[in-house]
């Protein structure tokens, strides 16, 4: 049964541990007003000239806002990746490393790991947490399933897999990208164990929520 009201929106308005990422704070810290779509997501006002700023303020950011910023951010990634990638002569094995790289990126995998969290929370489906044409900040069909770092890489790579996923399978085309072998990184959910424990950790957490509030 799908909460989204009752709880997904508690759960985007508490307070992010952030000593759960420290290196992610430390690359919003970098971020400045110039890229206008994160400074958005974190709902930053005109006062406010930097990330650290907000920190000094000892204002922190939400759950929410951590999400849709390292989705932002991966989405970034991914896509000057793509620029620096362009017109190069590089071989297949190295573009597959730099991909890698960014997949593995705290960024990526804290995008996709809280909003799996999320769903294991609520109880509710990717499409079920999209907007609708009734919403105000409906963007188009499905929006919130789109927002996985498999489907980052399919937009902005067109690394688009071989799985025929459907759209409301938010996990589908990462899953895929982790059955792929990259040399000299392995496959590509084979990233640092440091953030791999956090996985872990969150999928932990994800579990005992839905424990407490479905009775599981």
């Amino acid at each position: 049964m799908c909460e989204y009201n009752a709880i997904y929106w508690q759960w985007y308005n508490q307070i992010y541990d952030s000593e759960l990422h420290p290196s992610l704070i430390q690359q919003l810290v970098l971020v400045d007003r110039s890229n206008k779509k994160l400074w958005k997501a974190m709902n930053f006002d005109e006062k406010t000239a930097s990330f650290q700023d907000f920190l000094d303020a000892k204002v922190f950011p939400k759950n929410g806002e951590i999400m849709d910023a390292s989705g932002i951010l991966c989405r970034q990634s991914l896509r000057n990746l793509e620029r620096g990638l362009a017109g190069t002569h590089l071989d297949l094995d190295t573009m597959n490393q730099g991909i890698h790289d960014t997949m593995c990126s705290v960024h990526c995998l804290t995008s996709d790991k809280m909003r799996i969290a999320v769903m294991n929370i609520t109880g509710c489906s990717c499409s079920e947490l999209s907007t609708t044409p009734v919403d105000e900040l409906y963007k188009e069909s499905g929006d919130w399933c789109k927002e996985s770092s498999g489907q980052y890489l399919c937009d902005e790579i067109g690394n688009c897999g071989k799985w025929k996923c459907t759209l409301d399978d938010f996990e589908c085309k990462r899953k895929e990208y982790n059955t792929m072998y990259v040399p000299l990184k392995g496959y590509g959910n084979d990233c640092s164990s440091s953030i791999n424990s956090h996985l872990i950790e969150w999928g932990v957490i994800g579990f005992l929520l839905s424990a407490i509030i479905f009775g599981i």
